[in-house]
């Protein structure tokens, strides 16, 4: 079968950061099905900065899956924790399921990298992100049908902290649909909050929000 043990590229980031790219591993099976096994290691200098092992399968109705090693897979330290990922024959999303845990102490780095690597939909400096001082592990769960269905979003915490105080428990329940986040429900300690943020060209327009504070209500 097809196979290239070394494979080696760089990564020029929006900031002008070069990261390296290194295949440890690039094999295609034409046996059975079409599977692609690759191992790719993302770096800077001798720092691992994210791994990616996995396979490509294809599968029925002209579509293929994407399954990682959950042993080896990390982005920026942080485990995927994928448990469906399908695209078609064009190479869109048909469905997503992650279930990714993260530490706060991760969450700036990680949307560092993500915005650095041009993957991200926020932009601008981050450091109001680092000033928070997030502490504590999120549960995250990503859901997706495919770009015409929402993407859904849910973070669980039951020990988050923001500059020392406690906003446990932390529930967010949410849904990305074309420029419009509806924020279902978020409780962040005594705080909860529910509404609409709309995608503009100059930044967000909240349209519609309203919430309580120790169980009574402050503005709409």
């Amino acid at each position: 079968f097809p196979s290239h043990d070394k494979l080696d590229g760089k990564w020029d980031l929006l900031d002008g950061t070069v990261l390296s790219i290194q295949s440890k591993r690039l094999i295609m099976d034409y046996s059975q099905d079409a599977v692609l096994d690759f191992a790719l290691v993302v770096g800077q200098g001798r720092k691992e900065m994210s791994r990616l092992e996995g396979k490509v399968t294809s599968i029925a109705n002209s579509e293929w899956e994407l399954t990682f090693d959950p042993k080896m897979t990390h982005i920026a330290g942080v485990s995927l924790g994928l448990e469906k990922c399908l695209f078609n024959a064009k190479g869109e999303l048909t469905a997503l399921d992650m279930h990714p845990v993260i530490k706060g102490a991760e969450i700036y780095s990680l949307a560092q990298l993500l915005r650095r690597m041009g993957v991200a939909p926020w932009k601008g400096d981050l450091s109001s992100l680092q000033d928070l001082g997030l502490q504590g592990s999120i549960q995250l769960h990503l859901l997706s049908q495919g770009k015409e269905s929402a993407f859904h979003v849910e973070a669980t915490s039951s020990d988050l902290k923001v500059r020392q105080y406690p906003y446990a428990p932390f529930y967010l329940s949410a849904a990305l649909q074309g420029d419009n986040w509806q924020v279902e429900h978020l409780q962040a300690g005594p705080l909860s909050l529910k509404g609409l943020l709309h995608r503009e060209k100059e930044g967000w327009n909240v349209p519609r929000f309203e919430g309580t504070w120790r169980g009574y209500r402050d503005w709409e």
